[in-house]
């Protein structure tokens, strides 16, 4: 009879542990039908640590066995209901396990999510630095375009990193929703153990910084990238205006001197067609308005471009230098012959005493000569 019970001992044992697992499982729903004595052992039970894990499993064997044998040395069948007994071993033997597989997933999960953000927040802060090594913008319509090729490329790379990022801080918002926490943050003592609801919280805490400093670098990087592409644009539209308006009033320079440079010296003029000449020089002048215009839309535009830390490059600045120059002496001709003509008709015109006194107009235009 020994060598029986003992065989089916040992029978009971491989099936129960091999083919019902199942069944494992479905004397945990029976746990609430035991006694309150029954509760409170396997509650305490549930307390004991780790390393007593092979010990329960062990009796958790043993007390199916038991139960198996108590039934005839069968093992419980479909119908059957379990014994009390083997659901108080099989009970402290799963407590710990299920808490130590769902500790070891959150760990496991967690980790993966922090490393993802740390690598986030590593390649952002690498970018930032890579953008703001980025040359100043040129003072030209060449470099302009040349920059604003690279800084797309730029912005190509850091927008295809764009759905990686959105999708490891939608899991950790999702974490968070799952983990959330309240308590501040505590400093234990040293040599205390952190309970595994401490360490969930800390790691929790965790992740909502990293997910708040990866979510803000992001943020500032594509601020950086969108202001850095639209200050190009301006400024290369801004470029392209004054180099079209530097084109435009250096052929209108050069008409305006040609029609300076074709003037007759006064002293050559005849008295009576000095109003006429007085007029036509400001006439002149009046048309040469738009040139002004011009002059002063130019000297604006480089203005805002210094403003906005936009230099223009050396022959850029050199032109419009050079096109203020012959703007002013230009302006100082005009003047200075509307200054002689005028002077001229006040001291040898109709109204003069010289034009009186004078027997002859050409006489008169002689002497006059002679005087200037």
């Amino acid at each position: 009879q020994y060598a029986q019970i003992h065989t089916g001992l040992t029978l009971d044992i491989w099936y129960c542990t091999h083919t019902h697992t199942d069944r494992f499982y479905l004397s945990l729903s029976f746990k609430h039908t035991h006694t309150q004595a029954h509760t409170h052992t396997r509650t305490r039970a549930c307390t004991h640590t780790n390393a007593h894990i092979d010990t329960q499993l062990t009796l958790g064997i043993l007390g199916r066995q038991f139960a198996n044998v108590t039934n005839g040395g069968r093992c419980i069948g479909d119908h059957e209901q379990p014994s009390p007994n083997c659901g108080y071993y099989m009970s402290v033997s799963v407590c710990p396990c299920v808490r130590r597989v769902r500790l070891e997933a959150f760990s496991d999960n967690s980790g993966k999510l922090q490393l993802s953000l740390q690598e986030i927040i590593e390649w952002l802060t690498a970018k930032d630095e890579e953008l703001s090594e980025q040359l100043p913008i040129g003072g030209d319509v060449g470099a302009v375009q040349h920059q604003r090729e690279f800084h797309q490329v730029f912005m190509e790379d850091v927008k295809s990193r764009g759905p990686f990022i959105y999708s490891v801080l939608e899991s950790a918002q999702v974490f968070l929703a799952q983990h959330p926490f309240q308590e501040p943050e505590e400093t234990l003592p040293d040599g205390k153990e952190v309970s595994p609801r401490k360490r969930i919280l800390n790691v929790s805490r965790s992740v909502w910084k990293q997910a708040n400093v990866a979510s803000d670098l992001w943020e500032k990087l594509t601020a950086r990238c969108v202001d850095r592409h639209r200050h190009m644009e301006r400024t290369l539209e801004r470029l392209l205006q004054t180099q079209a308006a530097m084109e435009e009033l250096a052929v209108a320079l050069e008409q305006a001197e040609g029609v300076r440079d074709a003037w007759e010296p006064v002293g050559d003029l005849f008295i009576d067609s000095l109003q006429d000449h007085i007029d036509a020089t400001k006439l002149f002048k009046e048309e040469l308005t738009q040139v002004k215009e011009g002059m002063k839309h130019i000297n604006d535009l480089a203005h805002e471009l210094a403003v906005s830390d936009v230099h223009l490059s050396m022959d850029n600045a050199h032109s419009l230098e050079h096109l203020n120059s012959r703007w002013k002496l230009l302006l100082g001709s005009i003047e200075e012959r509307l200054k002689q003509l005028q002077d001229a008709h006040r001291d040898f015109g109709p109204g003069s005493q010289h034009f009186l006194s004078s027997k002859g107009s050409s006489t008169f235009i002689r002497s006059w000569r002679r005087v200037l």
